[in-house]
């Protein structure tokens, strides 16, 4: 048996170095046998990110499956009714919508968040559009939903932009061109041209403040999921209450809180929670930092 020269520690026959000091084992008369070990073998479909992938996978599949009911059951129950497909499409695309939004992200190997939120928004603006011709026939009032989710989605893609592409393309002038554009394509729209410049014009500017706030805000100050969060929820806030008002203003002639009251109590709670959790998680950094833990 052998001992470490440094350590003292004893060694194995099988030991390339000290296993306490990780000096070198040099024995010429001692033949070694590597495939002994004092640990065990690292498997690489035992690693953490390989069990995170199958149990993201096995969530995929199984809220797929419950999509998959919530279609089939509506379309079993209408066809046996009436002896064709009517009522149960709606059900059908509002099933195809949650998979699309909640289940998909699982099924897929890498996400991000700009991703996945362009391919919740543009799955939501398909669902509007076959909504809107199935209950007109034809593309009415679709057109304002679809053209303000293309808005928004131009206004967040300039926050999650690339740095890489930042450098050729200005987003301010992007966004100051996309607004311009979707104001003059609201006001082509609109036969009563006084809506456009009380109505449409003042809910596009609450608009397009709240999102170059959000974006300079994100930009230089905030980080981290918490905070993106507590700037989300309040911008919904801010959009809901600027909106009502405006609208109110609009068609009674005074400024009134009507349904954003109703927003206000949902989403504060949600704020003052994230805001109270931000805090907590930051003191217990400092604290550990403080204790050494």
């Amino acid at each position: 048996m052998s001992y470490c020269v440094e350590c003292g520690v004893e060694l194995a026959e099988y030991h390339k170095k000290c296993p306490l000091c990780d000096t070198p084992v040099h024995n010429p008369k001692q033949s070694f046998d590597f495939s002994k070990s004092d640990y065990p073998v690292f498997k690489k479909h035992h690693s953490v990110g390989n069990r995170r992938k199958v149990v993201r996978q096995m969530v995929g599949f199984i809220l797929t499956m419950c999509f998959f009911m919530v279609a089939l059951i509506p379309a079993i129950i209408d066809f046996h009714a009436t002896s064709t497909i009517t009522w149960s499409v709606f059900a059908i695309l509002s099933a195809v919508l949650l998979w699309v939004s909640v289940a998909f992200p699982f099924l897929k190997k890498k996400i991000t968040f700009f991703r996945e939120f362009t391919t919740s928004w543009a799955a939501t603006a398909i669902f509007i559009v076959l909504l809107d011709f199935l209950t007109t026939g034809q593309f009415s009032w679709a057109k304002y939903v679809v053209s303000s989710m293309a808005l928004v989605w131009v206004l967040m893609s300039g926050i999650f932009i690339r740095g890489h592409i930042r450098r050729f393309v200005p987003i301010l002038l992007v966004f100051i061109l996309t607004a311009v554009g979707y104001f003059m394509l609201i006001a082509s729209w609109i036969a009563d041209t006084s809506a456009v410049f009380s109505l449409v014009l003042p809910l596009e500017v609450i608009l397009v403040s709240v999102f170059l706030v959000t974006f300079f805000l994100i930009r230089t100050k905030l980080h981290g999921a918490i905070n993106y969060i507590i700037m989300i929820l309040s911008d919904i806030l801010v959009i809901c209450i600027g909106f009502d008002l405006t609208i109110t203003r609009y068609f009674r002639g005074n400024y009134a809180f009507t349904w954003s009251f109703i927003v206000v109590l949902a989403i504060v709670p949600m704020i003052i929670t994230a805001i109270i959790i931000h805090k907590r998680l930051k003191f217990h950094g400092v604290l550990s930092k403080k204790l050494h833990r």
